[in-house]
């Protein structure tokens, strides 16, 4: 019993204190800690990229509309005169 507490000490304890160490960033990272983390950029970035669509949505629809309009203007000039 005593050679495994030796082996412990001697290989896994270091190994555990880093791995420890390496979850105890990640964890921050996503979480944040008292800064902005993963998860709160991530959303703002998603919220970002839905604002820029709906703009983009806007713009197209309005290009397609005047398109339609000077189309339609093109075809009743047409068929009037």
């Amino acid at each position: 019993m005593g050679d495994d507490t030796t082996q412990y000490d001697r290989v896994c304890k270091d190994e555990f204190k880093e791995i420890k160490a390496m979850i105890t960033r990640l964890d921050e990272a996503i979480r944040g800690n008292g800064k902005e983390g993963l998860t709160t950029r991530m959303t703002r970035a998603e919220i970002r990229a839905n604002d820029n669509y709906k703009f983009l949505v806007g713009i197209s629809s309005a290009v397609a509309l005047m398109l339609l309009s000077v189309v339609g203007k093109l075809i009743y000039d047409f068929l009037v005169l």
